[in-house]
């Protein structure tokens, strides 16, 4: 586990580019957690954001569960809506959550269930989906300040879906969160 977050600090660094931007990011819901937290990165161009989020589910919202996330989203384009605020439309992001705790193993539990039943691993989840958001910049300019709105499936959810189809609705496909970044002003 140790390695792993090692190498992964170290594929952020270097995609990031020499004029990166590190960031604060808050997220709640959306398959990473009740709510979480982490730190960010962008590229020189503010096109890729690579993010590191532990997020927590209480007890009374079906937890206690812990949650560590590497995200990846990409911000192609954005619309202009003012000078300080932006709108980014379509927004793709891919992310790994991966569960802490006794009954989240890496490997799948085949003593459990058939072979060919649960093939994939309780712990770990590959998540694909899109996010739309706004940017503004601060009254002093020192600070620009991203709001998102993201919904999200997994290759569980979407094997569920496949397997049950007929029984089973698009809201139990996607997952929506809402989050925030901060992050200093850079001058372009």
């Amino acid at each position: 586990m140790k390695k792993f977050l090692f190498n992964l600090l170290i594929f952020i660094s270097l995609s990031a580019g020499a004029q990166r931007t590190f960031y604060g990011v808050g997220q709640y819901a959306g398959s990473i957690g009740y709510f979480s937290i982490g730190v960010g990165v962008t590229s020189k161009k503010q096109k890729a954001h690579h993010e590191l989020l532990f997020g927590h589910t209480p007890k009374e919202f079906g937890g206690p569960l812990d949650k560590l996330t590497y995200k990846y989203s990409w911000y192609p384009f954005s619309i202009k809506l003012s000078k300080h605020s932006d709108f980014y439309p379509i927004n793709p992001t891919l992310f790994a959550a991966l569960n802490f705790g006794d009954r989240f193993g890496l490997q799948q539990s085949y003593k459990k269930y058939d072979h060919d039943y649960y093939w994939w691993s309780p712990g770990l989840r590959f998540h694909g989906g899109i996010n739309m958001a706004f940017s503004t910049t601060s009254l002093f300019k020192k600070t620009k300040t991203i709001f998102y709105l993201e919904a999200n499936t997994n290759d569980r959810y979407i094997t569920t879906y496949y397997d049950n189809t007929g029984n089973m609705g698009l809201g139990d496909l996607f997952y929506l969160g809402l989050g925030i970044k901060v992050m200093p002003k850079r001058n372009n």
